[in-house]
């Protein structure tokens, strides 16, 4: 287990919205062989509706993997049970973002004897910097999201909205790592001809991004900083946000009217997400807030019981790309 603590001394434990004294990581550390897998198994044969969010998975030897998570602001847990092996790991991180799951998922591999490369064992190999600017132009992702890569002297560079450039190194000519976060492009050509795509490898997933016609990434790329500079919602996001919340109570999502990345995340998330807005009562208004830094819509969704901040995106078909909703209010 892996316990951060705050500067008052505590801890927080990102499950649901809760704190705990620092003795709790330890007490849980030493009570995982009563919690798992009972508590696991438990969780699963609950209503679905009062289910918690508990992702069920399969390895390539067919161990099956139960993993559940949480977080709150700053802080965020993983637990995660291997049957076969009858493994269990759990971390406690005080960090946003995945720091929490992607370490749980290593020492969870290297538990049951799985080959695990960490970032520090990547070693990059020499690679002259024209190579690189074959690569350099913008790609998008299945959900209408862009990344740009470029060449800046002998510094090759990656970028998504709204966050900070990342480098990437060479591992060969066609394979690139990032040293700040656990992340790996591979880049694909037909033959000797133009790159047709890029694929990024993050937290066990596999994202293929389309190389984009420069004109049309120039364009694309304007109208996203001109809506953001207006702060005016993408026309139907208020319609689609509307029924898609309508739909996750009832548990029934169109997964047809979203993007493939965000079917895969609601498939998994599902009985957690209706465990979030179940107790928030009927839906009754949404009220547009503005336009994030990656281009999301953002509403003030009111429930009878609660209001919840959400942000939406959508793709260039018109599906749902991003969803996301903060704590209730």
């Amino acid at each position: 287990m892996i316990a951060g603590a705050d500067r008052s001394g505590q801890e927080q434990l990102a499950h649901g919205r809760g704190y705990c004294t620092e003795h709790v990581p330890k007490l849980l550390a030493h009570s995982l062989d009563l919690v798992v897998p009972g508590a696991f198994y438990s969780m699963l044969q609950m209503r679905r509706r009062h289910r918690p969010g508990v992702a069920v998975t399969s390895t390539p030897t067919g161990d099956k993997i139960i993993s559940h998570g949480g977080g709150i602001d700053g802080f965020n847990t993983e637990l995660i049970y291997a049957k076969r092996e009858d493994v269990v790991v759990a971390v406690l991180a005080n960090l946003n973002g995945p720091a929490a799951t992607e370490i749980a998922t290593d020492l969870s591999k290297i538990a049951r004897g799985e080959k695990t490369i960490l970032i520090s064992d990547r070693k990059p190999v020499r690679l002259q910097a024209g190579v690189f600017d074959r690569y350099a132009g913008h790609y998008q992702f299945p959900s209408g999201v862009m990344m740009s890569v470029w060449r800046d002297a002998d510094r090759f560079l990656t970028q998504l909205p709204a966050q900070p450039a990342v480098e990437v190194f060479p591992e060969s000519e066609r394979n690139f790592f990032a040293k700040v976060v656990d992340a790996q492009i591979t880049f694909h050509a037909d033959g000797t001809g133009p790159v047709t795509d890029l694929v990024l490898h993050q937290n066990g997933k596999d994202q293929t991004a389309t190389r984009m016609d420069e004109a049309v990434a120039k364009q694309r790329a304007d109208a996203l900083a001109l809506k953001i500079k207006n702060q005016t919602p993408s026309p139907g996001t208020e319609s689609e946000l509307r029924r898609h919340i309508t739909e996750l109570i009832a548990g029934t999502p169109d997964f047809g009217r979203m993007g493939p990345e965000l079917t895969e995340a609601t498939r998994q998330a599902l009985p957690r997400i209706q465990s979030l807005l179940t107790p928030l009562g009927a839906l009754q208004s949404l009220q547009f807030k503005g336009v994030g830094p990656a281009g999301a819509d953002i509403y003030d969704v009111k429930f009878e019981h609660g209001t919840v901040q959400w942000k939406i995106q959508l793709t260039q078909d018109g599906k749902i790309g991003t969803s996301f909703f903060g704590p209730p209010q």
